[in-house]
């Protein structure tokens, strides 16, 4: 699997599950966290199971596997599980 395409797929997770506010990266040296314009950080309930859908409309063969690999990679590093 291509890095790339990995993090295109991790990118576009992120995007289909975060919520739908207007958003600003809080910063500091080594680390950035994304909160609200009202400072309320913006993350995911680790307790809940994260939805996510996959559009292979367009996706060249193969992709559905490189999704559920991305997706086993996320689960692994972050321990969050994913539906």
């Amino acid at each position: 699997m291509r890095l790339g395409r990995l993090a295109v797929v991790m990118i576009s997770t992120v995007a289909l599950v975060l919520p739908s506010v207007s958003a600003s990266a809080a910063t500091s040296p080594g680390y950035a966290l994304l909160t609200t314009t009202t400072h309320q950080v913006i993350r995911w309930n680790p307790c809940v199971p994260i939805r996510y859908k996959v559009n292979l409309t367009h996706a060249p063969k193969g992709s559905m596997a490189e999704v559920k690999t991305a997706i086993g990679l996320l689960h692994k590093a972050t321990g969050m599980t994913f539906v």
